[in-house]
């Protein structure tokens, strides 16, 4: 996941804080806290949902 932006930096490593300290909370979620608090645009928020969701299925897949 290529990721270009400060605030769109800081959302990534928050969101997976916030997922490793409580794995159950959906993505969904996660990411709408982080485009809250980060002050992500709707075409970043947009970006983190899709990225993470085919990331997270590659790895349950057992792909890269």
């Amino acid at each position: 996941m290529a990721i270009e932006g400060e605030a769109l930096r800081r959302a990534v490593r928050w969101i997976s804080d916030r997922r490793r300290d409580e794995p159950t909370l959906p993505l969904w979620r996660a990411i709408d806290e982080a485009s809250v608090r980060f002050d992500l645009t709707p075409v970043e928020e947009q970006f983190l949902l899709q990225n993470w969701h085919d990331a997270e299925r590659d790895v349950q897949a057992g792909g890269d």
